[in-house]
């Protein structure tokens, strides 16, 4: 990809010498290839989807025992109603 800038760099750049149209054409490569390993950078990583899957797994145990919580409230207003 370079390259072919490269070649077109004088034809994209026609105000400016050959030379400075060739290195104005790798600078702005340059430039284009470091936005894109920023770009990159800031994606998740596996150790980020590791986190995530344990803080997903922690979630579901404490939802069950938040059922299981509910379940025994429930069992015991259905015997406070029936006591009255």
């Amino acid at each position: 990809m370079v390259e072919t800038n490269l070649i077109a760099a004088h034809e994209s750049f026609p105000s400016f010498s050959e030379k400075q149209a060739r290195e104005l054409a790798i600078a702005l490569s340059k430039i284009a290839e470091e936005a894109e390993k920023s770009r990159f950078a800031k994606l998740a990583t596996k150790e980020d989807f590791t986190e995530l899957k344990q803080i997903v797994a922690n979630l579901g145990v404490a939802q069950q025992k938040t059922e299981q919580r509910l379940e025994k409230l429930a069992e015991r207003v259905d015997d406070l109603a029936i006591a009255q």
